[in-house]
C-alpha cells in the first residue's frame, strides 16, 4: 500500500486468529504523512568536537597530505543521530608550520580535489563550513602542504541536518547588512574586549519586516561576520547568550586585517545573538554581519541535499568565469554545472552551500557574492589583502535561472581570480 504525501488517512485494525476475524476498531485519528525532498535542520549550542591540541576528537596534529577521519554521529560529545547527512560548523587553524590549505572532506583523501580552509604559515584562522558527512556519520581532514609541514586544527559544530522531517527549514534571503559598528545609528557599537553585546536577529513583531530581513520564529541565521578596525590579535565569538569568556571561537585574526567567516549559528532567547571580542584587555574592534537566510521551526521552508564537495568556478581554468576585474560583476550558472552527476545543483533549487577562494589578487579589496549582478554590492563575502589565498564558507541564495554573480571591489585596474566550490543546495 502506498499512500500519498500530504494527504490525511485514517485506520483501522481487525484481529484474525483461528477462530476468525474479529470485528474491526473504530478509525484512528487522521494521519498525514510527510516527506521532505531533502534534509532538516537541528540547532545545538556551538560545541568543540575537535582539538587536536590537547587531543579532542583527534590523536594528535596533522601532518602534510596524511588524511585524519574522526567520527561525528552517535559517539561525539553531543548527540547527533545516525541519519545525519551534513554538520555547520567553525573550522580553524593553528600553530601551521607551512602555508597550505585543510579540505575538510565526506571520504579519506590525502590529495583532496577541493579546499576549505587556505592560510600562510602562522596565522590562526578560522573558516565557516557546511560539511556532507561520509560513511557512517565520519569527516576526514588534509592538510595539504610541503612534505613534513604540520598543523593543529580545531572544529567547533553549530548544528547538522538530518534525513527526516522533524527539524526546521531554510528561509534565503538577498544578503542584507543587519549590522556595522563603525555608524553610530547600529544596533551595535564597537566592541570592547571581553565584554558580551547582545544583537537582536529577529523582528519582534511578526508584522514588522521593515527593521531586519530575518521574520519572527528564526531559530538560526546564515550570514558572514567582518571584523575591522580591531587594535589587537583575538577573535569573535557568537553564542546563543552573552559571554564575556565564550568557549568556542567564531572569527580569528591578528590585529590590522580586515577579516570575513561565514556562519551559520542558533539565536539565543528572544532571536538574539551574544558576541563577544576576545583579545587583551583595553583593545576594541568593529563588527559588520550580512544575513543571507534563516531557518524557522517548520517545513514551510527548503531542505538541504548535501553533495561531494565539488569545484564549480576556477577562474584559472577555461570556464564560465575570467580573472575578475574591479567593479566589473561576473555571473556564472549554478545548476547542472558540477562535473559528476552526484554533485549537480538542479533547476528548482533556492540556495546553495560552498566555499569561495579569492587568489592572484592585485590588491587588497573583497568579493560580494549577489543573486543578481551588481557592480557596486552593498554587502561583503569575502575580504582579503594583497598576496594572500584566502577562503571563505557561504550560504547564498541563487538568482534568475540559478545564476550567481560576483564582484571584486578594489582599486580601479586591480584584478584577481576566484575559486567556488560547492557542498549542497536547498530545495523547496
Amino acid at each position: 500500500m502506498s499512500l500519498t504525501n500530504g494527504t490525511s488517512y485514517t485506520f483501522t485494525v481487525t484481529a484474525t486468529n483461528a477462530i476468525g476475524t474479529g470485528a474491526p476498531s473504530s478509525a484512528s485519528s487522521g494521519v498525514t504523512p510527510i516527506t521532505v525532498p531533502g534534509a532538516t535542520y537541528y540547532v545545538i549550542a556551538p560545541t568543540r568536537f575537535v582539538d587536536t591540541r590537547h587531543p579532542t576528537g583527534l590523536p594528535g596534529k596533522l601532518i602534510a597530505n596524511v588524511h585524519q577521519t574522526f567520527q561525528v554521529t552517535i559517539s561525539g560529545p553531543v548527540a547527533i543521530p545516525a541519519n545525519a547527512v551534513a554538520v555547520t560548523g567553525n573550522l580553524t587553524v593553528t600553530g601551521q608550520t607551512s602555508a597550505g590549505y585543510v579540505s575538510l572532506t565526506s571520504m579519506a583523501d590525502d590529495t583532496p580535489g577541493t579546499s576549505t580552509l587556505n592560510f600562510p604559515a602562522g596565522d590562526v584562522r578560522a573558516n565557516g563550513v557546511t560539511a556532507t558527512l561520509g560513511p557512517g556519520g565520519s569527516l576526514s581532514v588534509t592538510y595539504v602542504a610541503k612534505a613534513g609541514a604540520s598543523t593543529q586544527v580545531v572544529f567547533d559544530i553549530t548544528g547538522y541536518f538530518a534525513s527526516d522531517a522533524g527539524g526546521a527549514t531554510y528561509k534565503p534571503v538577498a544578503p542584507t547588512r543587519l549590522v556595522d559598528s563603525r555608524h553610530a545609528d547600529q544596533p551595535l557599537t564597537s566592541l570592547v574586549a571581553n565584554v558580551a553585546q547582545t544583537l537582536q536577529v529577529t523582528d519582534l513583531n511578526p508584522a514588522d519586516t521593515t527593521t531586519s530581513p530575518i521574520l519572527f520564529g528564526a531559530i538560526a541565521v546564515t550570514g558572514n561576520l567582518t571584523v575591522t578596525g580591531q587594535t589587537s590579535a583575538g577573535y569573535f565569538s557568537l553564542t546563543t547568550t552573552p559571554d564575556n569568556a565564550p568557549g568556542t571561537s567564531t572569527l580569528n585574526f591578528p590585529a590590522g586585517d580586515v577579516r570575513a567567516n561565514g556562519v551559520t549559528v542558533p539565536l539565543g532567547p528572544g532571536g538574539t545573538l551574544g558576541i563577544t571580542y576576545v583579545a587583551k584587555a583595553g583593545a576594541h574592534a568593529d563588527v559588520v554581519f550580512d544575513v543571507t537566510g534563516y531557518f524557522v521551526n517548520d517545513l514551510s521552508g527548503a531542505t538541504y541535499v548535501a553533495v561531494t564537495p565539488n569545484r564549480l568556478v576556477d577562474s584559472r581554468q577555461p570556464g564560465s568565469v575570467t580573472k575578475l576585474l574591479n567593479k566589473f560583476a561576473q555571473t556564472f550558472d549554478v545548476a547542472n554545472q558540477a562535473s559528476t552527476i552526484d554533485a549537480n545543483i538542479p533547476a528548482d533549487a533556492v540556495a546553495i552551500t560552498g566555499n569561495l577562494t579569492a587568489t592572484g589578487q592585485t590588491a587588497a579589496g573583497y568579493f560580494s557574492l549577489t543573486t543578481t549582478a551588481d557592480n557596486d554590492p552593498g554587502t561583503s563575502t569575502l575580504n582579503f589583502p594583497l598576496g594572500d589565498v584566502r577562503a571563505n564558507g557561504v550560504t547564498i541564495t541563487l538568482g534568475p535561472g540559478q545564476t550567481l554573480s560576483v564582484t571584486y571591489v578594489a582599486k580601479p585596474s586591480a584584478s584577481a581570480q576566484v575559486v567556488f566550490d560547492v557542498t549542497g543546495y536547498f530545495v523547496q
